[in-house]
């Protein structure tokens, strides 16, 4: 294709730091909140000139990003809930392609789906929580 797609998060997605355990214990885990932040799908053409700058709804956190094989048409995964997103960076849009709320995040594992390919026509994800 003649450009690149990148998801960029315009807020942090740490929560409020978690306070160090006593020794005894394990490092209780990390805070992560992607309830908003600020995703953006950037769209430049091989120059490296900005084409598009495509804004997702607040809640969607896309953490994967896979070309299709069809001009101008991504999928993102969506770390904040079990859900596949098409983006169309022609016509501008990013619009629900599959959800299974089965791959949602769980109590202790805040990031749910987590990275997507496209290889010869089916899409492939893995999902953390399902561990």
């Amino acid at each position: 294709d003649n450009e690149n797609a990148f998801a960029v998060y315009g807020k942090s997605f740490r929560g409020p730091p978690t306070p160090p355990p006593p020794a005894a214990r394990p490092r209780a885990p990390l805070n992560f909140s992607f309830a908003d932040t600020d995703t953006h799908i950037y769209v430049y053409d091989l120059s490296g000139k900005m084409t598009a700058d495509i804004a997702a709804q607040k809640g969607q956190a896309f953490n994967g990003l896979a070309y299709s094989g069809t001009s101008g048409l991504y999928y993102a995964a969506n770390s904040n809930a079990g859900e596949i997103y098409s983006v169309d960076t022609k016509a501008k849009k990013i619009t629900l392609w599959w959800k299974d709320d089965s791959f949602a995040p769980v109590a202790g594992a805040p990031i749910a789906i987590n990275g997507i390919k496209v290889s010869n026509g089916w899409v492939y994800f893995s999902d953390g929580t399902l561990g």
